[in-house]
């Protein structure tokens, strides 16, 4: 007997059900009756699905608005593409070192094989490997301002070597110049002294010959 179009889209309807339902039970030990499951469930229903990129099409309606097509394709895609999981895991949540015990809790483990567990698990690894990152950056730009703190520091220090240096060298020659000096002022003293000694043992002679003369002149 053949069977019409909606014939065909119930059967297939029904067997997407009962896949669905299936899949939930594989996953989650959840029991839902068949005419129960839905393709946007409810936070009370116990279970969400986790769709792969490109595939959210298939669950952007209600079961009963499908197509034969579109029930075969989410057969096809259930455990795939398409996942059973807890709507906890839905929630992004991931423990790091930074993160507050008390309002992050671990990601809600799935049956092994689960892409969605896959998924999160790579997320949390590369928001710890970003985070990581993050602080080594942190860490090398500390040193960087450091080893320019450093930088200006020593450039600094140089600064006033030089200059220090050049004080130095200025007043090491006002020394010698001072020195040449003294020595200039010490020589023309003793020059000096030297001519007015004789000067001055000549004058005091004529001096004691007149006082010796001066009696005799008298008598």
């Amino acid at each position: 007997m053949t069977l019409t179009s909606n014939e065909k889209r119930a059967q297939r309807r029904q067997e997407c059900r009962e896949a669905l339902v299936a899949h939930i039970h594989e996953r989650l030990g959840l029991k839902v009756p068949p005419n129960r499951v839905r393709l946007q469930p409810r936070s009370e229903d116990g279970y969400a699905w986790s769709v792969a990129e490109g595939y959210e099409y298939l669950l952007a309606t209600s079961l009963s608005n499908g197509s034969v097509g579109r029930y075969g394709s989410i057969i096809d895609n259930l455990g795939r593409s398409i996942e059973a999981i807890h709507p906890k895991t839905l929630v992004p949540s991931c423990t790091n070192q930074n993160s507050n015990p008390s309002t992050t809790s671990p990601i809600p483990q799935v049956e092994n094989g689960s892409f969605t567990a896959t998924i999160r698990r790579l997320e949390c690894e590369n928001e710890e490997l970003t985070d990581e990152l993050d602080q080594a950056q942190s860490r090398s730009n500390a040193l960087l301002m450091k080893v320019e703190e450093w930088k200006t520091r020593a450039q600094a220090m140089e600064e006033q070597l030089r200059e220090s240096q050049s004080l130095v060298a200025r007043l090491d020659e006002e020394l010698r110049e001072a020195q040449g000096g003294m020595a200039k002022a010490v020589k023309l003293l003793q020059s000096f002294r030297a001519h007015e000694e004789p000067q001055s043992r000549g004058s005091e002679n004529p001096i004691c010959y007149d006082a010796a003369r001066s009696p005799s002149r008298e008598k």
